[in-house]
């Protein structure tokens, strides 16, 4: 072999020439026939939850885990990787700019306080094509951190793609069964508020009194309800953590007491209204705003003077607190305080008038109170 470049060294100087720039060229991603693993970008988790999660230690977590099957070569994004991403299009934006071949993104959702959801999304940054999307239920608390949870979604995102290709067919699904009745599905909701109608029985308590318009000051009259009420409303969710509702509330034909009792046989209040809630967890706090009516029906006549049913309306606020279950089932305590206004019709002989007609018309105004607890069911 060392003959032919004893006799035309010229010849034995290309070849070590051209060696060399091969071996200079040869890719050095390839060792050993084996391809370097793919650049991978892990964008930050983005969390969906009722309360702090500690989403950027998480993630780190996750990001280890990740590196650790030795099936990427997982970057440092620096600030890039604190942004969340909820969608393919920004994953990609964030692994273009680290020079990434592969990205991950997913999330961190709360199903309550003691049960998660953890998903991830593996996708090529050339094709940008999503290559597997994974989810998993985490139990426990996100101080923890879930790392058992990460390192079970990064061995399976780092299965190759062959394992997946080579993995039985799933069986036919068996013949349909007759469809049962829909049920509720409880451990399917969210925390915090649900959205669809209400219906509550409870018991309301309402105290007031009236004086005649015009007049500031004085004693007035004073009148109170107690009994059954009712409640009908509709609810749906705002933001992650209010919720709007609107709602019909009544105490229909209850006993009249205080110093307006003797002049009739019952009395009903009713209020058409909307509430705004923020929501803990099941536990909501609101306030109200309601178009409310007062009215006191059956006058006894008598020294009372009165002639017909007396209307009063007008309008409050209030307060309201509660708890809804998952199943449904809730509690609520509402009190609001409302300014009514209205008329009288006294005989004549009551009002002191000296009108040749057999009755004169009073107008009064009132404020009251209204307190009401209730138990109910939202479908």
């Amino acid at each position: 072999m060392l003959r032919p470049c004893l006799a035309a060294p010229a010849g034995c100087s290309f070849l070590a020439v051209l060696a060399a720039t091969l071996v200079a060229a040869w890719p050095r991603t390839a060792a050993f026939g084996q391809e370097q693993p793919p650049r991978l970008a892990v964008v930050q988790l983005d969390a969906f939850a009722f309360g702090p999660v500690p989403a950027a230690r998480m993630t780190e977590t996750f990001r280890k885990a990740i590196a650790d099957t030795g099936a990427f070569q997982v970057l440092q994004l620096g600030a890039r990787g604190n942004v969340p991403c909820r969608d393919l299009a920004c994953a990609l934006a964030i692994a273009r700019q680290a020079r990434a071949t592969r990205v991950v993104y997913g999330g961190i959702v709360e199903l309550d306080p003691d049960n998660w959801l953890l998903s991830a999304t593996l996708a090529s940054v050339d094709t940008g094509q999503v290559i597997r999307t994974l989810a998993l239920d985490q139990a426990g608390s996100p101080a923890s951190g879930f790392s058992a949870g990460f390192k079970t979604l990064a061995d399976r995102l780092a299965r190759p793609p062959e394992e997946i290709a080579a993995a039985p067919a799933p069986a036919p699904p068996p013949a349909p069964a007759p469809a049962p009745r829909p049920s509720r599905q409880p451990e399917q909701r969210l925390s915090g508020p649900g959205k669809g109608l209400g219906i509550a029985l409870g018991y309301e308590t309402l105290s007031g009194k009236i004086v005649p318009k015009g007049v500031r000051g004085g004693s007035g009259v004073t009148y109170s309800l107690q009994g059954a009420g009712f409640g009908l409303d509709y609810q749906w969710p705002i933001f992650r953590k209010f919720s709007a509702l609107m709602y019909l509330r009544g105490l229909p034909g209850a006993p009249l007491g205080g110093q307006a009792g003797p002049a009739f046989k019952q009395g009903s209040s009713y209020g058409l209204g909307g509430e705004i809630r923020y929501w803990i967890g099941q536990a909501f706090l609101g306030g109200a705003l309601e178009a409310a009516s007062t009215m006191f029906t059956g006058p006894k006549g008598g020294s009372s003077g009165v002639l017909a049913n007396v209307t009063l309306s007008g309008g409050g606020i209030g307060a309201v607190a509660g708890y809804e279950w998952l199943a449904g089932w809730q509690i609520l305590l509402s009190v609001e305080s409302t300014n009514l206004s209205g008329n009288v019709k006294l005989s004549n002989s009551s009002s002191g008038s000296t009108s040749p007609s057999g009755s004169v018309e009073q107008p009064l105004t009132a404020q009251e109170t209204k307190t009401l607890l209730t138990i109910g069911y939202r479908f």
